[in-house]
């Protein structure tokens, strides 16, 4: 029950706000009423308890419908029940001249308050009626004898009390006036700062919507573009992906993306993809598709799936580039590598290439194996780039290194080539034959990478030393035999090419 006389939220609220202070506000006025009823007529007692108890009634009633939320009930019901608890006992009260008549105004202003313009001149018009009727009845005789006759003092002071309702609902209904002026301009205050911050969110939308439309059409111009549902259905194809795959977009639209499908790829290629959808992360990858013709072609994609407000996947974004040629050039350029190294391993030679901007050498595997080294083609990554020297015999160190740096540092395209000897990893001295060429890049222009190969001559060295040392046996022999000496060279035929006398 003690809820009923909590005050309602003026905000949230304000009708049943009005209805409980108006209640509150005719509750203390009815009973400063009776108290002076006692006072000055204190043998009328129980037309002041039978009042006092209806004043409570009307007050506990209309609470209760308030605090149940039948506020406009309430307020029909205290502005019907004040102007009957008024209005009835002026019969009785001296007619016209009852001091309770002035307390209709009260009444009137209350059903303004309450039940707005058209409530309050109902029951203006009801009060100017029935007050007629009063006054008519009193003319023709037919109004009882009062049972209160006032004096003056208790007439004015009855007459204060309706007067200084009058002003206590004045003086509120003026100050909620300007609460609400205050409100309102604040109010508008507010709206004209939200239309401001709504125009320039309007504007930036139409920016960002300018910007949106550019992005899209750069993207539709440069990539191969996709859409599809959850389960791989086509939702939206751009031109590019059109030209590429050789469909139509009506082709591809409301089909899966598995008619696309080249069989290049194994099943276990595509586990990474659908792990990635399932979770809801973007996804790079190549993949080889089948065109509508029949040929293949090789796209680098870019999978990102779009997220509801629950985060869950509702379609994905499939951004792809072209790499066909690129595809085609690095399987023209593995193929090249393989018979390069095919002619490298067959001729037994090493290659190496020297990078003068990186300091990086390329050896390959046949390099290495003549040093008696078993590694595969690959890079040593030094300082200098130049481990090489640290294999040379000291008495060609320094002449070697001397040729190779005047190759690099010169513009020539002449062949550098060189002999020198290297240390094998079992400790003997392998003469190498060195030579190699700078590369021109796609312009002509000299580049700072040379290529060159290793060829390992201590054979054919070993054998020229051998036909020098026989040589010279030869002559320290034919020089003690008296007598002329000759040495001829026979050809295939038989016959002497050339003699040494």
């Amino acid at each position: 029950m003690s809820n009923v006389f909590l005050v309602p939220d003026k905000e949230k609220n304000y009708q049943s706000y009005m209805v409980y202070v108006l209640t509150i506000i005719w509750s203390m006025v009815t009973g400063i009423v009776v108290s002076i009823g006692f006072f000055y007529f204190p043998k009328l007692w129980s037309r002041w308890l039978i009042l006092l108890s209806i004043a409570l009634f009307i007050a506990v009633f209309n609470l209760i419908l308030n605090h149940f939320g039948r506020t406009w009930t309430a307020s029909w019901s205290l502005t019907g029940m004040l102007w009957l608890f008024i209005t009835i006992p002026c019969y009785s009260a001296g007619g016209i001249f009852a001091p309770g008549i002035l307390s209709q105004m009260s009444v009137i202003l209350t059903a303004g308050f309450l039940l707005g313009r058209k409530g309050g001149l109902a029951i203006g018009l009801l009060t100017v009626a029935a007050d007629f009727l009063l006054a008519y009845l009193e003319v023709i005789g037919h109004l009882p004898a009062p049972m209160v006759v006032h004096d003056p003092i208790s007439r004015w002071i009855s007459a204060i009390i309706p007067f200084g309702t009058v002003l206590v609902l004045q003086y509120y209904s003026i100050n909620h006036l300007r609460s609400s002026l205050i409100s309102l301009q604040r109010e508008i205050i507010k709206r004209k700062d939200a239309e401001k911050q709504n125009d320039k969110t309007i504007h930036n939308l139409s920016v960002r919507e300018k910007e949106l439309k550019d992005y899209k059409y750069a993207l539709d111009v440069s990539s191969i573009v996709s859409i599809s549902a959850v389960d791989g259905t086509f939702i939206f194809v751009n031109e590019n992906f059109c030209k590429v795959s050789k469909y139509s977009s009506e082709e591809l639209v409301g089909n899966q993306h598995t008619m696309l499908w080249s069989g290049y790829h194994p099943q276990e290629y595509f586990m990474d993809l659908v792990t990635a959808m399932q979770q809801g992360t973007s996804y790079r990858a190549e993949f080889c598709n089948r065109a509508k013709d029949g040929s293949l072609y090789w796209v680098d994609t870019m999978i990102v799936p779009f997220l509801n407000e629950e985060g869950d996947v509702y379609q994905y974004m499939s951004i792809n580039r072209d790499i066909t040629r690129e595809k085609e050039a690095l399987e023209q350029l593995r193929a090249s590598e393989e018979r390069y190294k095919s002619i490298i391993a067959v001729s037994n030679t090493g290659a190496w290439e020297y990078n003068l901007d990186t300091q990086r050498v390329w050896y390959s595997a046949q390099y290495f194996a003549m040093l008696g080294l078993d590694r595969t083609d690959g890079v040593w990554e030094d300082i200098e780039g130049m481990s090489w020297v640290e294999r040379l015999h000291p008495e060609d160190r320094e002449r070697s290194t001397k040729i190779f740096n005047e190759f690099l540092m010169s513009e020539s395209t002449e062949l550098y080539e060189s002999f020198f000897r290297m240390r094998h990893q079992n400790g003997d001295w392998v003469w190498i034959w060195s030579r190699a060429r700078r590369l021109r890049d796609k312009d002509g222009n000299m580049t700072n990478i040379s290529l060159g190969t290793h060829t390992d001559i201590s054979e054919r060295i070993k054998s020229e030393e051998k036909i020098k040392e026989s040589e010279q046996l030869i002559k320290k022999i034919t020089s003690q035999v008296p007598g002329n000496t000759y040495m001829f060279e026979i050809d295939e035929r038989g016959l002497p090419i050339r003699g040494v006398n």
